[in-house]
Parts: C-alpha cells; sequence; structure tokens
C-alpha cells in the first residue's frame, strides 16, 4: 500500500491515475461484496498500524495478517457436478460470506480503535474461492478472527449426496510489524493454516504466531514451532480452537484485573523451557481470588499442560478487553 501524497512529482499522471483507479476500486469492493457504503479505508499500511498517540502501546506500528480458509470446500464443489447444484454453492458461498463481512464492518464502524481519524484501518488482500486475506492493526487482529469465527459458526449446506454439512474454517494469524515483508508473512501463514487443516479439517481452529522478527522462522515452520514449543508440546498444541477465543479474551482480563504480572509470567515460562521446576513460582504469586479462578479456568481448558503458559505469555498483549469484542450476527 503506498501512500497516493507521496506519488506527487514522483511518477506520471496515468501512475497517479491507476492508484486512483485501484483505491476507488477498493472501496468499490466493499460496496459489492458486503453492501457496505459510506466508509473511507486507509490506504498505505501505515496509516492502517499508525498509532502516533501512543494509545496502544507496544502494538502501534504493529499488523496481524489473517488467512482462513474453509474446510472441505473445494470437495464439496467438485461433488456439484450439476449445473444447478453448483450455482446453489457458489451463491451459497457468496451470500454467506458477504454476510459475514457486513456484519464485522457494522460492529466496527462506530469502534474508535479501528479508525486512524474517519479512516477504517482494514485492508482485504484476498477474496477469492474459499481463501481470504485481512489485514487489520494488531490490536484488532484476535477481535476480526473472532468476529469472522462467530458468523460462520452455524454455516451448513445441502451436499449433492443429500446430507447437510456443517461448514468450517481453518485459520492463521501473524502479528508483526508493518514492515515485514507483506509476501513472505502471507505465505507464513498459509503454511500454519495448512497445519491447522490438516490437524482438524472437521472444526474451526487456527494457529496464531508473534513474529519480532521474520528471520526468527527460517525455512522450516515445524521445526520453528517444535522450538517455540520446547519442553511444553508439540506444534499441534500451539492450535487453538475457535470457540475459546473469548473464554481466553476474558480469562487473561481477569488476570490483568487481579495482578498477576506479565515479568512473572515470563520467568514461568523460562523455567519451562529450561526444564526446572516452576510450581513454587505460580504457589507465591499474589492474585486476587478472582484471578486465582480465571486461572485455574485457563490451566484446566489446556488440560493443565504446560502449553497453558505458552499462549499465556504469547498472547498477553494481544488479546483485547472483552468489550472490544465485535459483536455480530
Amino acid at each position: 500500500m503506498v501512500d497516493l501524497g507521496s506519488l506527487h512529482g514522483m511518477a506520471s499522471e496515468s501512475v497517479r491515475s491507476r492508484f486512483r483507479y485501484g483505491r476507488d476500486q477498493k472501496h468499490r469492493f466493499y460496496e459489492e461484496n458486503a453492501g457496505a457504503t459510506g466508509i473511507r479505508f486507509t490506504d498505505d499500511i501505515e496509516k492502517l498500524a499508525g498509532d502516533s498517540g501512543g494509545q496502544y502501546g507496544n502494538l502501534g506500528d504493529k499488523i496481524a495478517l489473517i488467512h482462513m480458509d474453509g474446510n472441505g470446500f473445494g470437495s464439496i464443489q467438485r461433488k456439484c457436478d450439476a449445473e444447478a447444484k453448483l450455482r446453489d454453492w457458489d451463491e451459497f458461498i457468496q451470500a454467506k460470506r458477504k454476510g459475514a463481512l457486513l456484519s464485522i464492518l457494522n460492529a466496527i464502524k462506530l469502534r474508535p480503535e479501528w479508525f486512524n481519524q474517519d479512516l477504517l484501518r482494514l485492508e482485504t488482500l484476498l477474496w477469492g474461492g474459499d481463501e481470504m486475506v485481512f489485514v487489520v492493526p494488531a490490536w484488532c487482529g484476535w477481535s476480526f478472527l473472532d468476529a469472522w469465527f462467530k458468523c460462520s459458526r452455524n454455516w451448513e449446506f445441502a451436499t449433492p449426496e443429500g446430507v447437510s454439512a456443517t461448514l468450517t474454517h481453518s485459520a492463521s494469524v501473524v502479528f508483526c510489524h508493518h514492515k515485514a515483508p507483506i509476501h513472505r508473512i502471507k505465505q507464513l501463514a498459509i503454511s500454519m493454516t495448512e497445519m491447522a487443516k490438516d490437524a482438524f479439517r472437521d472444526r474451526n481452529h487456527f494457529a496464531y504466531m508473534v513474529l519480532e522478527s521474520f528471520d526468527h522462522v527460517g525455512r522450516d515452520l515445524e521445526e520453528h514451532m517444535k522450538s517455540l514449543t520446547h519442553a511444553m508440546g508439540v506444534p499441534r498444541d500451539l492450535l487453538l480452537r475457535a470457540d475459546s477465543m473469548e473464554m481466553l479474551t476474558n480469562s487473561v482480563a481477569r488476570l490483568k484485573r487481579g495482578g498477576f504480572p506479565k515479568s512473572q509470567l515470563v520467568e514461568i515460562v523460562s523455567e519451562i523451557q529450561k526444564g526446572s521446576a516452576y510450581q513454587d513460582r505460580v504457589d507465591r504469586l499474589e492474585l486476587t481470588t478472582d484471578a486465582q479462578s480465571a486461572l485455574g479456568e485457563l490451566l484446566d481448558a489446556f488440560g493443565n499442560s504446560p502449553i497453558a503458559w505458552f499462549h499465556l505469555v504469547e498472547l498477553w498483549d494481544y488479546l483485547p478487553n472483552p468489550s472490544a469484542l465485535l459483536e455480530v450476527q
């Protein structure tokens, strides 16, 4: 994404004209594919992720790139050998996706954290077939993904065999600096979604990654994820259920209110990764009764596996306040 103003005096009128056309087409996309009118969108990634007032702390200038892929959508489409059934499938998916996007846009249009002045911080990089790629500010990534899963959780389609199929999605979200190479981040997200798809094709699941530097991943995603989960679990343990997102959001908010210090969380994870005993450190935490209850619920949700601590430290800054979760239909 380029700032149109930066092209002044640096490009021919034809280049500027094509840029303006592309920008107008982007706005028309949301009108045609969601029926959304009267919304203006950011036209460069710095405006999308910028935080000139420092309101979003260490999430300023960071983005969330979200990739989603339907589970088994292609298989259903291939079985629609009759033209009428294929048309039914295409119209069904288009209507569902348009409805979901409109519901999300309606939910966020009055949310100030989604706007840079009067410009909505949302970029759609892919909208085709059964795949989608969105870019939003890092502080909005969790809310956007949660909203999409909520919009799509009850999708069902009558297959050519006459069976009602529940449609699900695999997804991924990569949190990184806005200057990270978008094409490579997108490819990483696609690989992460494939990992989620291979593990759970019949559920709404997703993978996530917090990147301080893209080079930390290297070329082998699974090996990188193994290094992240050292002594805590296996790469598959990094996948999260879509229906756990609201629980995680609420529980972590209770921990923060109850005095759980992030510095202690980091030290606990460090002890686990070194293979050292860590329970005494947990027992010495001075938490409110509600925070203790929230911690117990989180640990139970992950079967009291050490991986729960990894999720806590990784997502601590990226989980929004519960009030920031989008209310969608």
